[in-house]
């Protein structure tokens, strides 16, 4: 179900469309068959995308085009909802900060509850390590969908993102 997930919400992201290899760029998927499957197998049949067949001149096959139907649309939207993801990636951010700065204050009231010399609880020690490795894993999460986005922006744009980027960097020096 994954692959259906990444796929609904990537079409969501792209405007509602997106060719075979713009979505393996959103969404990590390395390899066409997934894509393909989930087309033929699931998404058409359950009424959620359309696929058309762009027309070549020069006699090439080039990616099948999807597109996300009304019904295709809102059950992504529902998807994106209830996994508590955002389509913005500033909106993405500021959730992460969000929840990195609430286990900031549970370490904060654990250490300032003890005295220094008796030894910390080990079930809340192992939960704010669960909920640190879980906030790490999220991170390089996001980390790796930015660093496709850079890389689906300047493919789209040839290069021109990276020179905008800069730009913006030197500007706010």
């Amino acid at each position: 179900m994954r692959h259906d997930q990444e796929i609904l919400r990537a079409l969501l992201e792209n405007e509602g469309s997106a060719n075979t290899t713009e979505l393996r760029a959103l969404t990590g998927i390395n390899d066409n068959n997934p894509i393909n499957y989930r087309y033929n197998n699931k998404l058409v049949p359950r009424g959620l995308v359309e696929l058309t067949q762009p027309d070549s001149e020069a006699n090439e096959l080039l990616p099948q085009v999807a597109t996300l139907t009304p019904h295709g649309e809102a059950v992504a939207e529902t998807v994106i909802e209830q996994r508590g993801e955002t389509t913005n990636i500033g909106d993405a951010v500021e959730q992460f900060n969000a929840r990195l700065t609430r286990v900031e204050s549970q370490i904060d009231r654990l250490d300032a509850d003890s005295d220094g010399d008796a030894p910390a609880d080990p079930a809340a020690l192992n939960e704010l390590q669960e909920q640190v490795d879980d906030l790490d894993g999220k991170l390089e999460a996001l980390r790796q969908s930015m660093v496709r986005f850079r890389d689906y922006l300047n493919a789209r744009d040839d290069g021109g993102y990276s020179e905008w980027a800069e730009q913006k960097q030197g500007d706010n020096s």
